[in-house]
């Protein structure tokens, strides 16, 4: 059989095809491969298997289209991806957890005195920072738990997360009560790592200044937390270098490592609060393992927007802590000056004419401690003064103030008044930077109106633009000789005196709330507006303003308003006016408390209001004795029970607790010794007081019980004699003192032992008609009256719970056998009574240095001392053991006749 050739070309035709095909097939890639299966299929005549496979290459054909469409796009992504991952290798080498801290402790480090600059010192935060007293249930419980750390509120590493109440806290305290100074110190403490000493769960700590950010808050969720955060750091200095990261901190915020701390909610304007608070509660539950803290001063916090939050308070300063800062404040204030000459002297070639390290040091010590107590005395002098050195900031202002003049003013008014020449006038013009105005009236006429205008506009911020309408035409008059713009001022008054921050985005705004309140209400009462201010006398926001105003005039027309429209917040406005020493009659602050006695008032205020109400409706005994004609409240007790427990007033009493529901009830089952304490705590309560008179507050001896039951007017019955013991309850009689006894009382119920020691000796030489420099014949001591040495006896044995006086060292020296007839015992009964008293140690006198004027560790009979007293007894010659004794023992023969 042979081949057919036609044939032959026939079939190598058709193979080349296919194989032409299969190839151009395969370069189109899977769905060619796929078409190509398919025709092999049909070719086989298998023509199921060739559907699918041609199902398949549509398929895959469909799919590539899609892809090459999509591929730039998922291109992008990739690349996004990849630039990201390099990012994020570059902000690892610019941003990491250590550089985030070490920028928080440099923005933290220092201690802010808001309103300060110029050459006042730079302080350490840590260095003068003293721990505040929380109230953890402010205004609206009467119930209070002091707590006396803020670490006890921060989570622990030994507490669960799940149990721990205070996840979320709101801080509401008044003015300068330390709130952005305490996110400082919260911040510097978890970026140094010193939480570690309170056991303190670790945490990342985040301040947010709320006054910064405000405006870019859009709604409740937007912007997220994470971008707020990084918005902030980013206009800082410290935080330029890095790039921050929002992912970052997301990632931080979701595992609960940090401590968001939101400061200042109250700076927020009015009309943006609510969307703030909207924002920040979301924040809250939108990052629910981790910590939450906003400050805020009270009226600029509500409640009802705070759902699960922690609200708590802070207390006033007490007198140890005031104490405790003056003595940091001018220690740490003459150690940077000495180490700045010490630096400087280290350098001299002459060995010769080198410092010594030692001797600076005592140097440093000895400065500071006269320093010190020269400002705590004049606090001391000062009721009004001492009020307000229990304010953190005022404290500060106030030890700033001591250091520039070595004397302080009397009232709050005053204070700001010559704070602000020492800012405007008397620093810089000591200074090489000078203001363009020399004079702080001129400064201040130009601050003025923009403190009065924001005020009216509900703003803490203004431009540069804002000022020019509000001082342009003033600034021109004031500008006759030299050139200066709006601008040119508003940077003067930042760099130079301080009381302007910002400037950022061209934005200012007062260092302090405080210094625009003050110079809004100099601006108000300037251009004869006050009765504007009684007019907006419901307006929580200008209550700082009015108490200013009221200071600078006087509370008469705000007092006069509140008996007119008798609301809460009228009268409660009013009653602080008064108790801030704003001028008010007599009359009409009776008016007011009985008003006030009328209103339905609860808790603390009420007790306030029902003690001085009890002590404007006295039962006279006569000319200068009175008596309460019921018993102390609970409520009232309590008022010293809470000073006691918070250290602002020492005694030694019984803790008590007690219930809201027996407030009103007496006080019954006091102890005699306890009953004393509360009378001389009664002794410092400066609305208690008087202006022009001093008075002492002691229980009522029995015969002036006999006439205060023998008067109709009396709540006491003579069934009820019992109350002389006071264990069914609490009568004071109160007794007017010469003025001489004034600063004497002070010293006693401020503690300051050593201060009181030396004013009881003045006093009694001032008593007997005499100075100290000169002479006292013994028959003269012998007949010194003996009411005066009772009432200094009286007032010593009271504020020291009965460990100082004379009588009680008269007592010590009866039990070692020695009789008050003013003659010398021997020398074994004075020995043995001047070992027992501490006066002497090994047989030897101790020197007036190292007397011990601590009520906690001196002993029994210790003060007063007889020591300046006297050196000049002429009977005896200088001084000496015998004239010592001498002295005493006239005293002890005297306290005796009574």
């Amino acid at each position: 059989m042979t081949n057919n050739p036609k044939n032959s070309k026939s079939q190598f035709s058709l193979e080349t095809l296919w194989e032409s095909v299969n190839t151009q097939l395969f370069n189109v890639g899977i769905p060619g491969i796929l078409l190509g299966i398919s025709i092999s299929h049909a070719k086989e005549r298998e023509w199921g298997q060739a559907k699918i496979f041609c199902l398949l290459a549509v398929t895959a054909w469909l799919a590539l289209k899609f892809a090459s469409v999509i591929a730039p796009k998922i291109d992008t992504i990739i690349q996004k991806l990849v630039d990201n991952t390099e990012k994020s290798i570059t902000q690892d080498r610019n941003f990491s957890e250590k550089r985030y801290l070490e920028a928080l402790k440099i923005r933290c480090h220092e201690l802010e005195i808001e309103g300060f600059k110029g050459d006042l010192p730079l302080l350490a935060l840590e260095d003068v920072f003293i721990p505040l007293y929380i109230d953890a249930n402010p205004i609206d419980n009467w119930e209070k738990f002091i707590i006396k750390d803020i670490w006890t509120l921060l989570p622990k590493v030994s507490r669960k997360r799940g149990n721990f109440p205070y996840r979320c806290i709101a801080i509401v305290a008044d003015p300068g009560y330390g709130k952005t100074t305490l996110v400082r110190y919260l911040t510097l403490n978890y970026a140094n790592f010193s939480y570690k000493k309170h056991r303190a769960l670790a945490l990342m700590p985040i301040p947010i200044f709320l006054r910064s950010i405000y405006l870019y808050i859009e709604s409740e969720r937007e912007p997220r937390l994470p971008d707020i955060i990084v918005e902030q750091l980013e206009r800082l200095p410290q935080f330029q270098p890095m790039h921050l990261s929002s992912a970052w901190f997301e990632e931080q915020l979701q595992s609960g490592r940090c401590l968001v701390m939101l400061d200042g909610l109250d700076e927020v304007p009015d009309e943006k609060r609510h969307k703030v608070s909207q924002w920040i509660s979301w924040q809250m539950h939108a990052y629910l393992k981790s910590q939450f803290l906003v400050t805020s001063r009270p009226h600029g916090y509500n409640s009802e927007e705070f759902q699960g939050v922690q609200k708590v308070g802070i207390y006033s300063f007490n007198q140890t802590q005031i104490d405790s800062f003056i003595d940091k404040w001018y220690f740490v204030v003459n150690r940077q000056k000495w180490r700045i000459l010490l630096l400087e002297n280290q350098e001299r070639e002459e060995e010769s004419y080198r410092l010594s390290k030692e001797f600076v040091d005592l140097q440093v010590k000895s400065e500071a401690a006269a320093a010190a107590a020269d400002l705590k005395k004049q606090i001391t002098q000062i009721p009004t003064l001492k009020k307000l050195a229990a304010n953190p900031l005022l404290v500060t202002i106030i030890a700033a103030t001591h250091r520039a003049f070595e004397s302080l003013p009397k009232r709050r008014v005053q204070l700001y008044r010559k704070v602000l020449n020492l800012l405007l006038e008397d620093r810089p013009n000591r200074r090489d930077t000078r203001l363009t105005f020399s004079y702080a009236r001129d400064n201040l006429d130009l601050l003025r109106p923009i403190a009065y205008n924001l005020t009216i506009k509900s703003k803490l911020q203004f431009t540069a633009q804002d000022a020019e309408l509000w001082i342009g035409k003033r600034l021109n008059n004031l500008n006759s000789s030299s050139e200066i713009t709006v601008k040119r001022f508003l940077h003067e008054i930042q760099t130079i005196a301080g009381l302007i921050t910002g400037g950022e985005s061209n934005l200012y705004q007062f260092s302090h709330k405080t210094f625009q309140e003050y110079l809004t209400a100099v601006e108000i009462n300037n251009r004869g507006e006050g009765k504007a201010l009684i007019k907006h006398f419901d307006s929580p926001a200008l209550e700082e303003i009015i108490c200013f105003y009221a200071a600078i005039t006087d509370a008469t027309p705000f007092v006069k308003a509140a008996l007119i429209k008798k609301t809460q917040h009228r009268l409660k406005l009013a009653y602080r006016l008064i108790r801030e020493g704003s001028r008010v009659e007599p009359q009409l602050r009776f008016k007011l408390i009985t008003a006030l006695m009328e209103a339905d008032l609860d808790g603390e205020l009420l007790s306030e209001v029902r003690l001085e109400y009890r002590f404007s409706s006295l039962l006279p005994l006569d000319e200068n004795t009175s008596i309460t004609t019921g018993t102390i409240s609970w409520g009232e007790y309590k008022l010293f029970m809470d000073e006691q427990i918070s250290m602002r007033f020492f005694s030694t009493a019984k803790n008590i607790t007690i219930s809201s529901k027996e407030l009103h009830k007496p006080a019954v089952g006091i102890s005699q010794g306890d009953a004393r304490w509360f009378c001389a705590w009664l002794c410092t309560q400066s609305n208690l007081q008087s202006r022009s008179h001093v008075y002492d507050f002691r229980l009522p001896a029995s015969k002036e019980f006999d006439q205060l039951i023998s008067n109709e007017e009396t709540t006491i019955s003579s069934r009820d004699h019992g109350l002389s013991t006071v264990n069914d309850g609490i009568l004071v009689t109160r007794t007017k003192l010469p003025q001489e006894y004034k600063t004497l009382i002070t010293h006693l119920s401020s503690g300051y032992w050593s201060q009181a020691d030396k004013e009881t000796d003045k006093l009694l030489w001032e008593l007997m008609g005499h100075t100290p420099a000169g002479w006292i014949r013994s028959d003269q001591l012998e007949k010194f009256p003996w009411e005066h040495l009772s009432m200094i006896d009286q007032l010593w044995t009271k504020f020291s719970g009965g460990k100082f006086g004379f009588s009680v060292q008269r007592k010590i020296y009866s039990e070692l056998g020695g009789k008050p007839d003013g003659k010398y015992p021997g020398h074994s009964i004075w020995h043995a009574f001047c070992l027992r008293t501490g006066w002497m140690h090994e047989d030897k006198y101790i020197s007036l240095d190292d007397m011990d004027f601590s009520l906690l560790s001196a002993r029994q009979g210790h003060l007063p001392v007889c020591t300046g007293r006297l050196t000049n007894v002429s009977d005896y010659g200088a001084m000496g053991p015998k004239s010592q004794w001498t002295f005493l023992l006239i005293i002890f023969s005297r306290i005796a006749v009574h």
